[in-house]
């Protein structure tokens, strides 16, 4: 049962005990209103799907249970809805007035259309920087040599006032990079283009002219944006 997410109040109940207090026995667990019968069979279920794992000094989260106890609000006893992690990383050439950014109008959704820079979630596991290379590997073709991290943005994405999305964005910049550049990729159509044409781009992502203008400080920044519709 792959990227399980539990929703049963029985066994959410079970992995915020375990959580709180590791070991546990079975009388330490059953902290709901349900039988004995009715617990065990939600404790087993968290045992057959390998969130919950019984040793001789008690029952143990496992490595999957902890990720998911970890999403858990303690007081209301409900899985938290978690922003997205990814990196972006923006391709810079030339000098001054000549200067031009590698940009990539997406071809997927959500922001089919919508032109930025290239982006990639994280994977579980992989640093930061090397997500950032990866990113432009993957996205366009180019490898970098030498990325300097920019900053951080968070994207809030509503519709109709209700919050439909979180994303975090690490930013990077490079210069140092390599090989031929790939004008069309599955996610997107590449190409390099001016700082002032750049900005008067009609079909650019939402507050994509004051991201464009952050990246040319010299100081990581910070900005929090929103998009609603």
């Amino acid at each position: 049962m792959k990227n399980m997410v539990v929703t049963h109040k029985a066994q959410l109940v079970i992995l915020k005990q375990l959580l709180i207090c590791p070991k546990a026995r079975f009388s330490d667990l059953n902290k709901t209103s349900l039988t004995s019968d009715q617990f065990t069979f939600h404790l087993k279920k968290l045992i057959q799907n390998g969130l919950v794992e019984k040793a001789w000094d008690g029952y143990h989260l496992t490595t999957k249970g902890l990720e998911q106890a970890g999403r858990i609000d303690i007081k209301s006893v409900k899985m938290v809805k978690q922003p997205k992690l990814s990196v972006m990383i923006c391709a810079v050439r030339g000098e001054e007035e000549k200067t031009e950014v590698l940009l990539s109008e997406r071809l997927t959704d959500p922001i089919i259309g919508k032109v930025s820079f290239p982006v990639t979630k994280v994977i579980l596991g992989e640093p930061l920087m090397g997500a950032a290379k990866r990113c432009l590997r993957e996205e366009t073709g180019l490898e970098s040599s030498r990325e300097e991290f920019a900053g951080v943005v968070q994207y809030r994405h509503y519709k109709n006032e209700i919050p439909q999305e979180v994303a975090v964005i690490i930013c990077f910049q490079t210069r140092k990079f390599s090989g031929t550049l790939r004008t069309k990729t599955r996610k997107g159509v590449n190409k390099w283009m001016e700082l002032r044409q750049a900005k008067e781009l009609p079909n650019r992502y939402p507050h994509f002219t004051q991201l464009l203008s952050l990246l040319g400080r010299s100081k990581p920044f910070f900005r929090e944006f929103e998009v609603r519709e």
